[in-house]
């Protein structure tokens, strides 16, 4: 197993993140590629890519992913078509980008104005993949999607894009906020599964420590053991260096490392 923490969930002003990741104990850092102000992200420009390049060779530090927030505000599912063919270009762009830098997966967030809610809102998202995945594969990069949908609609979303490339980012906390038990999710999604992102929900659905939530980790431990999954662990928990170095511990202490 390797295990990585999203961009900004350490905190020093002081130290450069990607050693800050590496001095902690993680593997890699998860880049963050948000709406606003994307042209000014290091990930938007070769001189960028070359800077983020740089860093992780400096640190001795990955970066397996990046988390695309973009598409939470300009997503690939709205209803305005000219988001979504906007979403599809800056995609294709990024793409290329990520795959210069060595990564392995482009989270494509589903959630906020980007929700997938009604049936037409997957018909946009299978026609998006099919304009992306093609390119995906030539750089060998995962799309994974990561959404609100109930596990069994998930797996008819993916069966039904059936594409190598374009994946499942699974978030071990979101389904416990529509009653669906996560470790059941990720058997239910196994086949598709490429990433993980490690984090808890409490009883008013906000993000906290590790063990403390309503996510059930020794029965997802089972699962993640039953499934073969061994691939990134990513740690999307409250921002904190002492919590951070805590989170660490328990999830690895419940994988067994």
């Amino acid at each position: 197993m390797k295990y990585g923490v999203v961009y900004g969930r350490l905190k020093d002003e002081t130290k450069d993140p990607y050693q800050l990741a590496a001095e902690y104990g993680f593997d890699g850092l998860e880049l963050v590629f948000g709406a606003n102000e994307y042209e000014q992200n290091p990930l938007w420009t070769p001189e960028g890519v070359e800077e983020i390049k740089s860093q992780t060779v400096a640190a001795g530090i990955a970066v397996p992913s990046v988390c695309g927030g973009y598409y939470n505000q300009r997503g690939l599912a709205a209803d305005d078509a000219e988001l979504r063919r906007t979403g599809v270009e800056v995609l294709l762009t990024l793409i290329d980008r990520c795959a210069d830098v060595g990564m392995e997966t482009i989270l494509l967030a589903f959630f906020g104005k980007g929700e997938i809610t009604e049936p037409q809102h997957e018909d946009y998202v299978v026609e998006a993949m099919e304009q992306c995945a093609p390119k995906a594969q030539a750089r060998n990069i995962n799309l994974c999607l990561e959404t609100t949908l109930p596990a069994k609609r998930f797996l008819a979303l993916a069966q039904r894009i059936n594409h190598p490339h374009v994946r499942i980012y699974y978030d071990l906390a979101n389904p416990v906020m529509w009653d669906e038990n996560p470790a059941e999710g990720l058997d239910i999604l196994s086949e598709f599964v490429a990433q993980i992102h490690v984090k808890d929900r409490g009883e008013n659905d906000g993000n906290v420590q590790l063990g403390t939530g309503r996510v059930p980790y020794p029965d997802v431990v089972k699962t993640i053991r039953k499934i073969g999954y061994d691939g990134w662990m990513c740690l999307e928990t409250p921002a904190g260096n002492d919590e951070t170095a805590a989170n660490l511990k328990f999830i690895k202490d419940q994988i067994g490392e």
